[in-house]
């Protein structure tokens, strides 16, 4: 080979090499960003809650904070302005903070709880939603079906591997990791250009969360039509699941490893069912509901955590979709809460007990007996 061609040929090499290990360096450099400071490029909703409350906490660093974790039922029936409203004198002694998440059940909640401890977050105060649909996960109904892998870090995925019945999509998840800028690029491009995405990939919803975490429905006008058409929506995601239900030992273990590490951190905690409907309430098969608030009540009892069973506060009427709180309706629940349960957790005192609701068949539904405030 003649000597100008080599060296041609090694300068190509070189240059290929050097191209590759930027690349390299730059997609790893970025993976280290998502999961230490920019969490709103991997998991938007949970960067965008994040965001939200180190501003609040910014604003009222020396307050005692009081989080709450759960699902869309509590991030959309929880609202901390509305308690801000009832109790004022309240308001101004504890910030309140709503960081429940989409289809969150005990597995997330341990991986956001665990999040949040290591990014120098640490309530006071955990109001932990238990959802009775998902302490029931089996390998054809798990929160990783809809909380998508791709928005976990490695230490997420460490423990979701341990509560989920399922062989985790490892592809996905390290493509993801490994190809961050094109893993995550619908996350990226909702982000900075959402109006490109169709909607069915934009991960923009949450941007309508008020600043203490409250979200609101995403739809503009609610009336009976669209009221029905989400009530048949959520009859095909849960009316299948149901009919063979039971405590999982996933939910089950995960829900305890949260317990065991409030207790170790110090972390005052309240169990809470939020309200369901009569409709919702049909759909689990005979012995459903008392099997699990049994097991609500059990678990408060062993941990020595109180428990409020809200699960029959409010009427039919009262909800989207026979599970989601309207919000006027979230106001209304959100104000008796402030006085009735939280005020007395933080202060320490017996919980008072959010009284049943007559449903739009006029039939009175019982209320559930607390467990006690330790």
């Amino acid at each position: 080979m003649p000597r100008g061609l080599h060296k041609s040929s090694l300068r190509a090499r070189s240059a290929v090499l050097w191209s590759l290990a930027c690349f390299l360096v730059f997609q790893i450099g970025f993976s280290s960003i998502t999961e230490r400071w920019l969490p709103e490029m991997r998991d938007p909703e949970y960067g965008f809650k994040f965001a939200a409350l180190r501003r609040r906490m910014a604003e009222v660093h020396s307050r005692p904070l009081v989080l709450i974790l759960g699902s869309s039922r509590s991030g959309m029936g929880l609202s901390p302005t509305a308690m801000r409203r009832a109790d004022a004198a309240c308001a101004d002694s504890r910030l309140v903070f709503n960081f429940s998440m989409t289809g969150c059940g005990p597995v997330f909640e341990l991986t956001t709880l665990r999040r949040l401890l290591a990014q120098g977050v640490h309530p006071d105060r955990l109001i932990v939603e238990v959802m009775p649909a998902l302490l029931n996960q089996e390998p054809y109904w798990t929160e990783i079906q809809w909380m998508h892998i791709t928005r976990c870090g490695w230490n997420d995925v460490n423990i979701i591997k341990r509560y989920t019945p399922v062989v985790l999509p490892w592809e996905e998840w390290i493509e993801a990791t490994a190809l961050p800028f094109y893993g995550h690029r619908f996350a990226i491009m909702s982000r900075f250009a959402s109006y490109w995405l169709p909607w069915e990939v934009r991960q923009d919803g949450w941007k309508t969360m008020d600043e203490w975490g409250w979200l609101p429905p995403i739809h503009k006008v609610i009336n009976p039509q669209v009221c029905s058409k989400a009530l048949e929506s959520e009859r095909k995601n849960y009316q299948p699941v149901l009919f063979r239900y039971r405590i999982s030992p996933g939910p089950d273990g995960a829900l305890r490893e949260l317990l065991a590490l409030c207790r170790r951190e110090k972390i005052g905690v309240m169990l809470l069912v939020m309200p369901e409907g009569r409709i919702f309430r049909s759909w689990y098969p005979a012995g459903a509901q008392a099997m699990a608030d049994a097991y609500v009540a059990g678990l408060g009892e062993e941990y020595h955590v109180p428990v409020v069973n809200a699960r029959t506060s409010m009427p039919d009427s009262a909800f989207l979709d026979s599970h989601h709180l309207l919000p006027a309706a979230a106001a209304e629940f959100s104000a008796r809460f402030s006085r009735e349960v939280l005020e007395p957790f933080c202060r320490g005192k017996q919980l008072a007990v959010l009284s049943s609701a007559v449903d739009t068949a006029g039939e009175q539904v019982p209320v559930h007996k607390p467990s006690r405030n330790p």
